[in-house]
């Protein structure tokens, strides 16, 4: 015998008709092909007798798997280059969701990608309209065509998908409403993997380019509790590594956008806290819609007494939110973009221009509570990347490869610096800049670069080949090769970058972060998991300033966690120490 459940036998053959009204109602004889990354294989999709199906062959035509029935299937299909996964769009049954199904090359089904949207809700209809993979493998396009019944028209959304440790985070949203996208392709030039080249209706030729980075916060004193923004359709997943670490898609608390219809597209924090009223715990975001919003970041402490104390995040509170009005907007989307919150009301971005002769710099304050533009500088070229040092010096790179610096004046003013000495060429467009003011040297901003071929720069002066992620402490410059974590003392001389310590890593680990006045180094795995190191030059430093300041019960403990040596306590300044013996035993 066999059990029906509460329905009865009818349940059986009620799921049997569900599945064959919706073959008849998705019925597309279109015909799909996919290529695996290196050619090896390929993948038929087509409409067989029991409906949607694909067949995977080698290149003589040798037919190898046969993909299991599944019901909802779409005709397009994706060969992950990496030879991972092929994604097909399906309609779910059960509870009428849309999503892109993922499958083994065995024509097994591994897993899905939700998305956001039903192909018919409330009047409205949204169909995927395309399907493809980076060349490096890493972002997934969706592409839709969104019909509003009610007034009959009609736009395109691109959706960009990344994993990590097994999670789809949806990283942007771009939606082309008044000219529909034509045609889409991924670049598959060597180092161009995400870059995207587009066509519109009208004609438009677009490309777009993303990067990865680390969206944290950049306090450099106890204050700041290091936090971690990371992107996930219309959330933001945060996390403050001072007081505890989660790997992802865990986090510290998620913030909803107020309108669940719209995406967040870039964040950041407060990038200049000098001032008395700056705080390094504060955050924007700028969302689908064009709106700013500012977040105020709120803790707990968990355990009692200064050094046991830890902070959680507990809530986040809107304290600010604005439209960004232009009356020279862009009509594509992320037009704005490169966004920096300088200090408590200004801000910075950057806009390409439709006729791609050139780009705009904007400076906007915030004005009897109104974001408005105060000054805009117009510069030759497209701008790839803008750093900010301080509040008022700022560095950009024009993608001909070249970086320029300008200042902000009292009177809110941008001025581009014309010097030699303020400007430079680089060998090739970098994926990463990032400006600081190193403390020797108060006065002019360095700038490190890193670029798709793993060479890192302190301005015009090569520092290392084969490296994969850096980043800039108050003292050291840290970065990382294949197995290995290097320290550099940093120092206005670009000829002074000699290694001084260096140590093993799990291979193709990345930095995260290290949080300020702390050891605590965070690094992530190729897969999406995190790592957690206290490196040694970092510890023997908060060791020497606990020494300096007499804080002996810090220092050994200190030792003692992470079994250095106690002959340091006397090792470090033997006279100081002596002389101290009866404070020690008091």
């Amino acid at each position: 015998t066999q059990f029906h459940g509460s329905e009865g036998k009818e349940a059986a053959t009620k799921k049997i008709d569900d599945d064959e009204k919706i073959i008849k109602e998705n019925r597309d004889d279109r015909i799909s092909i996919t290529w695996r990354g290196d050619c090896e294989m390929f993948a038929i999709s087509f409409l067989g007798a029991n409906g949607r199906m694909f067949k995977v062959f080698n290149k003589e035509g040798v037919l190898q798997f046969t993909s299991e029935k599944t019901v909802g299937l779409e005709s397009l299909i994706a060969w992950r280059p990496s030879g991972l996964w092929l994604a097909i769009p399906q309609q779910l049954t059960q509870n009428n969701k849309y999503a892109i199904a993922l499958f083994e090359k065995n024509g097994l089904r591994h897993r899905e990608i939700l998305l956001p949207f039903q192909k018919e809700s409330n009047g409205s209809s949204e169909k995927v309209m395309g399907l493809e993979w980076s060349s490096d493998s890493d972002i997934l396009f969706v592409h839709t065509a969104t019909v509003l019944n009610s007034s009959g028209s009609a736009c395109s959304r691109l959706y960009l998908y990344c994993i990590s440790n097994y999670h789809w985070y949806l990283k942007q949203m771009l939606e082309f409403s008044q000219c529909p996208i034509s045609t889409l392709q991924w670049d598959t030039t060597l180092g161009e993997g995400k870059t995207l080249h587009m066509t519109l209706k009208d004609g438009t030729l677009a490309t777009y380019k993303w990067e990865f980075t680390v969206n944290h916060s950049w306090g450099q004193n106890d204050a700041d509790e290091s936090n971690v923004a990371v992107i996930d359709g219309n959330k933001i997943l945060l996390t403050n590594f001072r007081g505890t670490v989660m790997p992802p898609p865990m986090c510290g608390i998620e913030i909803p956008l107020t309108d669940p219809a719209l995406y967040v597209n870039q964040v950041g924090f407060l990038k200049c806290v000098n001032t008395d009223t700056g705080d390094s715990n504060q955050m924007f975001a700028v969302d689908t819609a064009d709106n700013l919003s500012l977040y105020q970041l709120n803790y707990w402490t968990v355990g009692s007494g200064i050094d046991g104390a830890v902070h959680r995040l507990q809530s986040v509170d809107i304290i600010a939110k604005y439209h960004l009005d232009d009356d020279n907007y862009s009509n594509l989307p992320l037009a704005k973009c490169h966004w920096q919150w300088l200090d408590r009301d200004s801000f910075i971005c950057t806009e390409s221009t439709m006729e791609n002769i050139g780009s705009r710099i904007l400076l906007w304050r915030v004005v009897d509570e109104k974001l408005q533009i105060v000054d805009e500088l117009n510069v030759q070229g497209i701008i790839g990347y803008l750093s900010a040092a301080s509040a008022m010096q700022i560095v950009f790179q024009i993608i001909t490869e070249s970086i320029w610096r300008l200042t902000i004046d009292k009177g809110h003013k941008l001025r581009l610096l014309q010097d030699s000495l303020d400007s430079y060429h680089l060998p090739e467009i970098y994926d990463k800049i990032e400006a600081t003011i190193i403390a020797d040297d108060n006065c002019t901003s360095h700038v490190f670069a890193l670029k798709a071929k793993q060479i890192l720069y302190h301005n015009e002066h090569k520092v290392a080949t084969g490296v994969t992620s850096f980043f800039i402490t108050n003292k050291y410059l840290m970065y990382t090769t294949l197995v290995h974590l290097h320290f550099v003392m940093l120092t206005s001389s670009s000829l002074k970058s000699e290694v001084i310590c260096e140590r093993r890593l799990e291979r193709g680990s990345k930095l995260v972060l290290v949080v300020p006045n702390d050891s605590k180094t965070v690094l992530q795995l190729p897969r999406g998991n995190l790592e957690v190191l206290h490196p040694r030059v970092l510890l023997l430093d908060i060791i020497s300033t606990h020494l300096n300041k007499k804080q002996y019960r810090k220092a050994f403990d200190m030792l003692r966690k992470q079994r250095i040596n106690l002959n340091l306590l006397v090792d470090h300044n033997p006279d100081v120490f002596l002389a101290d013996i009866d404070y020690l035993y008091s």
